[in-house]
């Protein structure tokens, strides 16, 4: 990126807020290594409306839509550790809205210990770094990209998440670097 953007983050809870100590050092990493600033802000409660009865998760366009009226910095990044979900789709890692320059991203399913795996900070860490940067690629206008290595390639599971890196391939990256916020 050519500039300095700034990016406000959220940390959202429903009925028990946590601490997300050792994610907010990753997190800050991730935005830091794509020339991000991150702004760290406060704990927000997501709204009840969010919630699905039915389904017993978290509609991840509701939660966007809210966090997008609270930032002040170019971009807005909401973090949960509720299950989230969009549309049709059974689960979401985040979702993400170029034009609100808004995304969310929930860590329930990158976590390790959701699966029944102990706990590996190593493997959360680089899941958390992943897909926050694939929200923030999606922000800035970037598709899904057809490289499985690419931290744009689509993720369907958890193991998608694990192929790719971090990093952007190189036409991901002239895209990203040619676009400002």
């Amino acid at each position: 990126m050519h500039q300095i953007v700034e990016c406000d983050v959220f940390f959202l809870f429903f009925d028990k807020v946590y601490r997300f100590d050792k994610e907010k050092m990753w997190i800050s990493q991730a935005l830091e290594e794509i020339g991000i600033i991150a702004n760290e802000r406060e704990y927000v409660k997501i709204p009840q409306q969010a919630f699905s009865l039915t389904r017993k998760q978290f509609n991840a366009g509701i939660i966007m839509k809210f966090i997008s009226g609270l930032g002040k910095s170019e971009i807005s990044l909401g973090i949960t550790k509720e299950d989230i979900y969009f549309g049709d789709l059974n689960f979401v890692f985040g979702i993400a809205s170029p034009t609100a320059l808004s995304c969310v991203v929930s860590l329930c399913r990158l976590d390790p210990e959701f699966y029944g795996f102990p706990q590996d900070d190593e493997l959360y860490c680089s899941r958390v770094q992943k897909e926050v940067i694939h929200e923030i690629g999606h922000v800035f206008g970037l598709l899904h990209c057809e490289k499985t290595s690419c931290v744009m390639s689509f993720s369907n599971s958890i193991y998608d998440v694990d192929r790719k890196t971090k990093f952007f391939c190189e036409s991901c990256a002239r895209l990203i670097k040619s676009r400002k916020v």
